[in-house]
C-alpha cells in the first residue's frame, strides 16, 4: 500500500536510518586479520560508507597505514592518536576487540557490499528529505530543483555501481576515479566478452557475443578495438569522464603485455563436414546437404564462427521465405466460402502434409511446400494411371484438375523464378565459340566447371584427395596486363558468400619462389593471387596446398595453417600458364575466362543495365544465393571427392599455341598425319622453308613438344633422351591421348 507524505515524514523521524553496524564491525575485523584483502574491499565501499563516526575514524586510518606490506594495530592506534581520535574511536581496547569479531576473512566482500548498499540508502534519503525541503521553501524555480536532483542522482547512480564487476577503479571519498587496477581490468574485459585465442600459432585477441566471434583491430601497440569499447563504456554508458582521463593516460594497459593476462578461449570453431557445406548470413544460417538444404538460426550451430565469415546480407530466398503458406491458407477459406469442394481438398492434402512436417522441423520454408507439392502431383499422377487402365474417366477428369491447381496454381510459381543475373554473368566467361583457319568452328562452354570452383571455394571442408589451386586465365591470354574479362566479378562473389575471410593479395608480389603476404590472417579460408606476374613458378603452390601452409604476414612473425584450416587457392592471370604442369596438375583447375566482354567493346555494366551486386535489391540477392545453394548442392552429391569435371582447353590450348609457337609452323603441323611417322630432319626443313629460323636444335624441340601439348598429343618416344629413333634415323610421330589416360586424370561429375 503507498503511503502517504505525512506518513513518510513521520516514519523518518521515528526510523533510524538505515545501518547494519555488525557488518561494519565485521569489515574491520577482516581488514585487520587479512590485510592484503584491503584493496579489493576499497573498491567497494570508503570510509564514509561506514555509519559510526568511530568505524569510519577507523577505515580512514587503514587506508592511510595501507603500504601493501600490511597494517597492524600499533601503526593504526599511532594513526588515530595523532588525530586526536583514538579515545573517541574507544581507545586501544576497541581496537583488540575488533580484531577478535570474526574468525576469517572469507565473507568481507559480502559484508563490504551491505555496508555500501545501506550507505548508499543513507544518502538517497539524505538527498530526497533535503531536496523535498527546498521543494517546499518555494524559493527555487522547479527546472533548477529537476537539474540538481538529476545530477545528485546520477552520481548516486555511480557510487552505487562501484561494487560491481563492471568497475576496475578505486575512487576517492567522493566518489572520483583515484587509480586503475589491472586485475580488475582484464575481469571486466574477460565479462565484456574479450579473450586470447591461439590459432594456426599464432595469438590473437578475439571478442565473443553468442560464439559469433570478432578479431581486434591494433594500431601499433595498443589494441583500438578494446580502448573504444572502454572509452564508449566510460564517456557514454556511464559518464565516468575521470575513470577515462586516467585510462588514457596509461596506453599500456591495452597493450599487448597486459592483455596477454586475458583468458585463453577455450572450444571448438565450426567446420564444415564433407557431407555439409553452411553459408552464414545477417539473420540465419543455409545448412546445405546432398539431399536438403535447411534454414537454421545461429543457436542450432555448434561451435564458434567467425564474424568475418558472415555475408554482410540477408537472405529471404525460398529456403527461408515463407510467403505460400499464408497463401495456401486465404485460397483455403475462398474455396470453401465459394463451394470449391475439389480445389478445397487439394489444399487440405498440402496443409496436412505441411503440418506433419513441422513435427520434425522448427520452419517449414517455400521450398519445403514445393516439395510436398511435386510429391503429391507425383501421387495424383500414379493414381491417374490407375483410374486410366480401370477405365474410370471421371476419376482421370478429377486427377487432371488437381495436377493444374498443384503444378499450374502454385509449383508455377516456383518454376517461373528468373534466372540470377550472376548465372547469367557466369554463361557470358564460360562459354566460346570461335572459327578457326581451317573453317572447324569450335565450340566451348564450361559453365560446370566454374560452378564446380565456386562450390568448392565455398565448401570448407579440406580433403587430401581434392585440394586444388583454381586458376583463372583468359581464354585468349597476351603478355599484356589488359584486364576487363570479368575475373574481377566471378570473385567479387566469394566476398559477398564468405565476408572477409576471403583475402585478396596482390599477385605481383610473389616472386623468386617467395610467398610475399600482407593481408593473410590466422582466421583466412579463401586467398586470393590477383594478376600474377608471367613469370609466377605455379608449382611452389602445390606442396602449401597438401603440406602445412607456413606464412610470414604483416603483425605476424609466424603463421602455420593446419591442414584443416589451411585456406583455398584461387590465381588469376592475364598471361599465358607458360608451366607445363598447370594444366595437366592434379592439383589445379585451370579455367579459361571468354573474352565476351572485350571482344564485343562491352562492360558488365552495359550488359546488365545497373552494377552487379551493387545495385541489386532484394530480390536479385536471393535469386544469386539460391543459385548458389544449387550449385553447392551438386558438388556435394559427388559420390567420390577426388572427381572433377572435363575441362575444356581447346580454345585456351589454341590461342596460347599461337602465342609460343609461330603460326606458319602450327598449320604445317596440324596438316601431318597423326599415328604417322615423319623424318626429322625433313620436318624441319620444311617448316624453316616458311620463313622461320630455328638458332639451334634444342629451339626446334622444344617448340614441337609445345605443339605437341596444347593441342593434346603425346610424341612417340623410345631413348632415354626423349627421341624417337628406328635404324638410325630421328622421326617424329603424334599420336593422341587415349581415353583411359585422359579419363584417370579428370572424371565428370556426377549429375
Amino acid at each position: 500500500m503507498k503511503k502517504t507524505y505525512e506518513q513518510l515524514s513521520q516514519r523518518s523521524l521515528k526510523t533510524p536510518p538505515p545501518m547494519d553496524v555488525e557488518a561494519e564491525q565485521s569489515v574491520l575485523s577482516a581488514l585487520l586479520i587479512a590485510p592484503e584483502r584491503i584493496p579489493d574491499v576499497l573498491t567497494i565501499m570508503q570510509p564514509d560508507d561506514l555509519s559510526k563516526p568511530s568505524h569510519r575514524h577507523i577505515l580512514a586510518a587503514i587506508q592511510q597505514t595501507y603500504t601493501g606490506d600490511g597494517v597492524n594495530l600499533l601503526t593504526i592506534r599511532d594513526a588515530l592518536q595523532r588525530q586526536h581520535v583514538l579515545d573517541e574511536v574507544g581507545g586501544p581496547a576497541y581496537l583488540a576487540a575488533l580484531v577478535d569479531a570474526v574468525p576469517t576473512a572469507t565473507n568481507v566482500m559480502a559484508h563490504a557490499r551491505i555496508v555500501h548498499e545501506k550507505a548508499m540508502a543513507r544518502k538517497l534519503l539524505t538527498n530526497a528529505v533535503e531536496l523535498a525541503t527546498r521543494a517546499y521553501d518555494d524559493s527555487e524555480t522547479a527546472a533548477a530543483l529537476i537539474k540538481e536532483a538529476k545530477d545528485r542522482f546520477e552520481s548516486l547512480w555511480r557510487l552505487m555501481h562501484n561494487e560491481t564487476a563492471r568497475t576496475f577503479w578505486t575512487q576517492d571519498a567522493v566518489g572520483r576515479a583515484a587509480r586503475l587496477e589491472t586485475d580488475r581490468l582484464l575481469r571486466y574485459l574477460h565479462q565484456a566478452g574479450y579473450y586470447m585465442l591461439e590459432i594456426n600459432d599464432a595469438v590473437l585477441f578475439v571478442h565473443n557475443r553468442d560464439n559469433i566471434l570478432q578479431e581486434t583491430v591494433w594500431v601499433k601497440s595498443v589494441n583500438k578495438t578494446i580502448k573504444d569499447h572502454l572509452k564508449t563504456y566510460l564517456l557514454d554508458e556511464i559518464d565516468r569522464r575521470d575513470v577515462w582521463s586516467l585510462l588514457a593516460d596509461k596506453p599500456r594497459l591495452v597493450s599487448s603485455a597486459i592483455l596477454t593476462g586475458l583468458d585463453t578461449l577455450q572450444g571448438e570453431f565450426y567446420r564444415d563436414t564433407p557431407e555439409q557445406c553452411c553459408l552464414f548470413f545477417r539473420n540465419g544460417v543455409l545448412q546445405i546437404s546432398a539431399a536438403r538444404v535447411d534454414w537454421r538460426p545461429y543457436s542450432d550451430i555448434m561451435g564458434y564462427v567467425w564474424k568475418d565469415q558472415i555475408s554482410p546480407h540477408d537472405y529471404t530466398g525460398i529456403y527461408n521465405g515463407q510467403t505460400l503458406w499464408p497463401q495456401i491458407r486465404a485460397d483455403l477459406h475462398r474455396s470453401l466460402k465459394a463451394r470449391d469442394r475439389l480445389r478445397a481438398n487439394v489444399l487440405r492434402r498440402i496443409i496436412s502434409a505441411v503440418q506433419h512436417l513441422r513435427r520434425t522441423q522448427s520452419v517449414v520454408s517455400d521450398h519445403d511446400i514445393y516439395q510436398i507439392i511435386l510429391t503429391l502431383s507425383d501421387e495424383t499422377g500414379e493414381a491417374m494411371r490407375y483410374a486410366a487402365q480401370a477405365k474410370r474417366t471421371d476419376l482421370v477428369r478429377q486427377g487432371d484438375r488437381e495436377l493444374s491447381i498443384l503444378l499450374g496454381d502454385y509449383y508455377k510459381q516456383h518454376d517461373d523464378r528468373q534466372r540470377s543475373e550472376y548465372q547469367r554473368f557466369l554463361e557470358l566467361v564460360s562459354q566460346e565459340r570461335v572459327e578457326e583457319y581451317d573453317g572447324k568452328t569450335l565450340t566451348v562452354n564450361n559453365l560446370h566447371g566454374f560452378e564446380f570452383a565456386i562450390a568448392y571455394l565455398l565448401h570448407g571442408y579440406n580433403h587430401k584427395a581434392n585440394m586444388r589451386a583454381v586458376i583463372l586465365a583468359d581464354s585468349n591470354p597476351s603478355f599484356v596486363s589488359n584486364g576487363r574479362r570479368g575475373k574481377g566479378v566471378i570473385l567479387q562473389a566469394l566476398k559477398h558468400l564468405k565476408g572477409e575471410i576471403v583475402i585478396k593479395e596482390d599477385g605481383k608480389a610473389f616472386n623468386n619462389g617467395q610467398f610475399k603476404f600482407q593481408l593473410v590472417r590466422p582466421n583466412t579460408r579463401v586467398l586470393i593471387l590477383d594478376d600474377v606476374a608471367e613469370d609466377f613458378d605455379f608449382s611452389m603452390l602445390f606442396s602449401a596446398i597438401t603440406d602445412a601452409f607456413v606464412v610470414e604476414s604483416k603483425g605476424f612473425k609466424r603463421i602455420a595453417f593446419t591442414f584443416a584450416d589451411t585456406p583455398r587457392f584461387v590465381i588469376t592471370t592475364n598471361h599465358p600458364c607458360d608451366d607445363e604442369g598447370v594444366s595437366s596438375s592434379e592439383r589445379t583447375i585451370l579455367l579459361p575466362v571468354a573474352d565476351y566482354f572485350t571482344a564485343h567493346g562491352l562492360t558488365p555494366y552495359q550488359v546488365f543495365g545497373h552494377m552487379l551486386f551493387d545495385d541489386w535489391d532484394q530480390a536479385e540477392w536471393d535469386r544469386f544465393f539460391d543459385y548458389i545453394v544449387d550449385i553447392v548442392q551438386r558438388y556435394l552429391q559427388r559420390a567420390d571427392p577426388s572427381v572433377i569435371p572435363v575441362i575444356d582447353h581447346s580454345i585456351f590450348n589454341a590461342n596460347k599455341l599461337l602465342l609460343k609457337v609461330p603460326e606458319p609452323m602450327v598449320n604445317y603441323l596440324d596438316k601431318l598425319q597423326k599415328d604417322h611417322d615423319y623424318e626429322r630432319d625433313e620436318v624441319v626443313r620444311d617448316v624453316e622453308g616458311l620463313g622461320i629460323k630455328f638458332r639451334t636444335s634444342n629451339e626446334f624441340s622444344r617448340l614441337l613438344h609445345t605443339y605437341a601439348r596444347l593441342r593434346g598429343y603425346h610424341l612417340k618416344r623410345n631413348t632415354k633422351d626423349g627421341r624417337y629413333i628406328s635404324n638410325g634415323v630421328q622421326y617424329i610421330r603424334f599420336y593422341s591421348k587415349t581415353p583411359d589416360m585422359f579419363e584417370a586424370a579428370y572424371r565428370r561429375a556426377k549429375e
